[in-house]
């Protein structure tokens, strides 16, 4: 039998990347909401303005702020070989690290690229199917949105393969 997480059975091939890399994870800071948000500001990504209540904002980044943004629906059949190609054929390849969030209790955190490429679904699973994640430069970051399950990106990943 599967594991249950976040309500959804998953297989028994589930693969808990916090755990199993724990040793390549590094963990940034459990102070939610005010460690995503430092990280974007630090960058210079606008924030959405929408009051933040659980379950309730659209989306973290302000996306109307970026018109030349991607998106596209992620959560389809076979979707996880389909868009671990895209992100192989991305500008994510070029990074070391990318820093993601998985909301309140757990930690923002540090993951090698590989690592996130690989196990990007499951990771995404953990999160509750919304997440910001950024490169350690902030110049690409995008959001994985549970509300309509899109990924908005500032740079091309579908299109990119």
């Amino acid at each position: 039998m599967g594991q249950k997480i976040n309500n959804r059975i998953m297989s028994d091939k589930f693969i808990n990347p916090l755990k199993e890399f724990s040793s390549k994870i590094v963990s940034i800071s459990n102070d939610f909401p005010d460690n995503i948000n430092s990280i974007l500001t630090a960058h210079g990504i606008k924030l959405c303005n929408t009051r933040i209540e659980l379950n309730k904002k659209p989306y973290w980044i302000e996306w109307n702020d970026y018109p030349d943004h991607h998106s596209f629906y992620y959560d389809f059949d076979n979707n996880e070989e389909t868009v671990r190609a895209y992100f192989r054929n991305s500008k994510l390849r070029n990074y070391e690290y990318v820093i993601m969030d998985f909301g309140y209790q757990l930690p923002l955190s540090k993951i090698p690229i590989d690592i996130f490429i690989n196990y990007w679904y499951e990771l995404v699973i953990i999160a509750g199917y919304e997440s910001v994640v950024v490169t350690e430069d902030g110049k690409l970051f995008m959001e994985f949105i549970r509300l309509g399950y899109d990924l908005k990106s500032n740079f091309p990943i579908k299109e990119a393969s």
